[in-house]
């Protein structure tokens, strides 16, 4: 899957990437994220480092690549960032094969603890 991502900045360095729906107004894409009614990726940028605060997708749309095309989009914004840190606060903590930051590149900073980080 190859959707279009777009992004809002909602504040100093606070940005949401959510996934381009021509149907919805940019004024209500607030709601709709706040709401998880849509798929969203929140992220602090700092400089040339990215903390990812909460990657959301709907049930309904999981198990679509939606989440890894978040993921991929952050990983690709222009500069790039040279590294990127988050929580490990899913189903799949510390289960590799099936585990989606894993997959994306992201390491465990210290075995048995959710700190994960890519880097560019």
């Amino acid at each position: 899957m190859n959707p279009a991502i777009k992004s809002m900045e909602v504040g100093k360095g606070f940005v949401y990437y959510y996934i381009e729906d021509k149907g919805v107004e940019r004024k209500n894409l607030t709601k709709l994220i706040r709401g998880n009614k849509i798929p969203y990726l929140y992220a602090h940028k700092k400089g040339f480092d990215i903390t990812i605060l909460m990657v959301w997708v709907p049930v309904s749309d999981r198990g679509r690549g939606i989440a890894t095309s978040l993921l991929k989009k952050i990983q690709d914004i222009n500069p790039p960032p040279s590294k990127i840190e988050l929580d490990d606060c899913s189903d799949n903590f510390m289960k590799w094969s099936e585990n989606i930051y894993v997959k994306c590149g992201f390491k465990y900073i210290e075995d048995g603890h959710p700190e994960m980080v890519w880097m560019g």
